[in-house]
Parts: structure tokens; sequence; C-alpha cells
């Protein structure tokens, strides 16, 4: 089968952000299928270009056997109108792409939805081409607008996007969910769509070896992921800050990752001296798993939000399960992975004290007790988020459609 998959944020693992899609085509071309990953030259996780644009030469990059086909954006820092001129940038270029053509042609197109207007020019080249769209739903849009980005439901673009979702879900063949609650998110909206096949962000239970935890003096938490306003690491600095005065040396809070929000951060911890705070530079995606083997305590947090009633697949989060690291996340959703696989605590969002609290809660159990927190947390991985067996699944479903 050969597959297209346009996202405009995908990336390779030689930089940080969303290497799901670059996973999956490895995993796919292993087992025999043609895959070409279409994305945006520019990584908004980092603020930096990360490849050359597609040329009128039909310059196709490799990264390992996984063909990304790069087209120029511009660049933006803040979720504000210059965002919105990225998606709506990227869309353009690839519907009038002139070389299109002249690539193999697929038997079937994924548009993945962190820029709907990308998915949406997904849907419009599969429907040129006569061939099967499939829609995959990561970010739920018009919500993120109005529950992170403040916008009133009545706001222009609000309305916008909420007519292109529907048309999506209108066109695709059959709907990817990375969210649990999808087919519950589009009953809610009263739509009326195709086949929905769950497959949330996954590890590569292959290559992300699992660490025994060390024994130490001091418990290092580690935060690995991206410094943006969705991923609530103010609470988490409030959190260090009660640990330091409470717990001279005793905890090292680890930040490793990079976006929007790093030097605010970073200026918060300076002003308020808290003392056992690091930052770390962002690693490539392959690089991470050796990181997270320092921690022992990995820790994720969201705000308070009504998009996670829907539930989450953070990639920090499985990312963490995968490793067997006991794990606290912050998040209020009927949707907890964590407390599921009996793998660390989960609690409320935006409570620094109860995170401070769970902290130690955790750090104070036996080094057997957090060791099967750790193994708990990997058997859960291996079950819902293992690659090889959500690869196979997703193609199982794809092919009745070619």
């Amino acid at each position: 089968m050969r597959i297209w998959i346009i996202h405009q944020h995908a990336v390779p693992p030689i930089t940080m952000g969303p290497t799901r899609h670059y996973d999956l085509a490895k995993k796919l071309i292993e087992q025999g299928h043609e895959v070409y990953i279409f994305a945006g030259n520019y990584c908004h996780n980092t603020g930096k270009y990360i490849a050359e644009p597609y040329s009128v030469s039909q310059k196709i990059s490799y990264y390992g056997a996984v063909p990304f086909v790069w087209f120029r954006v511009p660049s933006f820092r803040k979720n504000s109108f210059k965002r919105f001129f990225n998606m709506l940038i990227f869309a353009f270029n690839l519907l009038t792409c002139k070389q299109l053509p002249y690539l193999p042609r697929p038997d079937l197109i994924i548009g993945s939805s962190p820029s709907p207007l990308a998915a949406y020019a997904a849907a419009r080249i599969a429907s040129k081409m006569n061939v099967p769209f499939v829609y995959e739903i990561r970010d739920l849009w018009p919500e993120t607008l109005m529950t992170i980005g403040g916008f009133r439901s009545f706001h222009p673009l609000v309305l916008a996007f909420a007519r292109i979702e529907k048309q999506l879900t209108r066109k695709a063949q059959r709907i990817i969910a990375v969210l649990p609650g999808i087919a519950d998110y589009l009953k809610n909206k009263n739509i009326t769509s195709q086949e929905v096949i769950w497959v949330p962000n996954f590890a590569d239970l292959n290559t992300t070896i699992m660490h025994d935890l060390t024994e130490k003096e001091v418990t290092t938490v580690l935060y690995a992921g991206a410094f943006n306003v969705g991923n609530d690491l103010e609470t988490l600095l409030q959190a260090a800050k009660i640990l330091d005065h409470q717990f001279e040396n005793k905890y090292q809070i680890m930040l490793l990752g990079d976006g929007p929000r790093k030097s605010a951060l970073q200026e918060t911890v300076s002003k308020n001296n808290i003392k056992n705070v690091s930052f770390h530079f962002t690693l490539p995606k392959d690089q991470v798993p050796q990181f997270l083997a320092k921690a022992d305590i990995c820790v994720g947090m969201v705000k308070k939000s009504d998009l996670y009633r829907w539930g989450t697949s953070l990639n920090k989060i499985t990312d963490y399960l995968a490793s067997g690291r006991p794990v606290i996340f912050a998040i209020d959703s009927p949707y907890d992975p964590i407390t599921e696989a009996q793998a660390g605590i989960t609690v409320d969002p935006e409570n620094p004290s109860e995170l401070a609290a769970a902290i130690v809660k955790l750090s104070a159990l036996s080094f057997e007790q957090r060791r099967k927190l750790g193994e708990n947390g990997r058997e859960y991985a291996l079950m819902n988020f293992n690659l090889d067996s959500l690869a196979s699944k997703l193609i199982n479903e794809l092919h009745p459609l070619v």
C-alpha cells in the first residue's frame, strides 16, 4: 500500500517535536508499504527551521528510509494571527504544488488535524486524485481555539474551523482517533462519521529499553516535553519551590525541552531563587530514552480544560510509561492512563501543593514499590501503546479502502 501522510508539524527524530508519523512510516516501510510524509519546514516546538523546502527539482529528504516532502512556511512563536497565517500558507503551497503529480500516486491519503487547514488540503488532494481520504483527529478544532486561545464561540475563525471539521468528518472514509473519547466527541456534536480507529500515540518498545531504578540520596524528577501554554510548567515550578523550602537538597527537578515559554520559565526560576530546578537542551527523540533513565519520577501537567473530557494521548506520558518510570500526571479527565496502569499518581491540575505532595509520596515508597509501578507502566505500554501492534492494526483497518 502507498500512503501519503499530510501533517504540517511532523518531524524526523533529529529535533524536538511529534515523531508519531515518522515512527509509523518507518514501521510501515519495514512491513513492505510505501509512505511519504508532507510537512512544513518550520518546527513550532523549537522555533527553528529544520529543513529545506520542497523544490522544483522534486527533492525529497530521506531520514533513514522515511521520505519527507518539505514545504516552506513562515515562522511564528505564539498562538496569534501569525500561526493561522502559517497554517494557511502550508495549505496553499500544498494545494498549488505542481510537482505532486510527479510523485508516485498514493492508494490513500491521511490528513492530520494539528492544522485543520492542512487536513482540508489533504481532503481536496484526495478528491482530485480519486483516492480514499482518512482524517486523523489529534487537536480538536475549534475547541482548542476557545479553551486555550480564548476565542468566543461566534468568532469568525471558530465558525470557519467548525465548518471545516464537519466537512472533513463527512469526507473521510475512516477516522483515526488519537484520543480515546473521539467517538463520544463526534456524537456529542451530532456528527455522523465513518468508522473510528483508535490509534493512540505509541512507543517503539523494541528500542525503548527499561532501565532499572537506582537508589539515590537526591530524588530526580523529570519533565520532558514542550515548554508551551498547554503544558502547565508554572505549576511544576511552584511545586519545586515548595519542595526546595521544605526539603532542601532532597529533590532535583529537571526540565528537558524547548518552546515559546522557556525564557519566561527560566526568568521565574531566577527571580524566585528556585535552586532545585535545572533546564536541559532539547534532544532528538531517539536520545530521550537514555535521558529518562536518569529520572526517579516523571511528571506531566496540563491546564484545567474541558478539552480533556475526551481524553488525552501525550507523547511524554507514553514515553514515561515505556521507560518504566513511576509517573505523576496532573489532569482532570475520565480517561486516566496512569491510574488504569497503576503506574503512579494522578493529581488535580493547577495545584502545586498537591503536585509537591505526590512527589514526596512517591519518593517515600520503598525501592521495590517504585520499581513495581514502573513495571506496571511498561506492561501497560506493551499492551496499549506498542508501535508494532498498532501499525498492524491500522493497516488491517485501512486495507479494505483500497
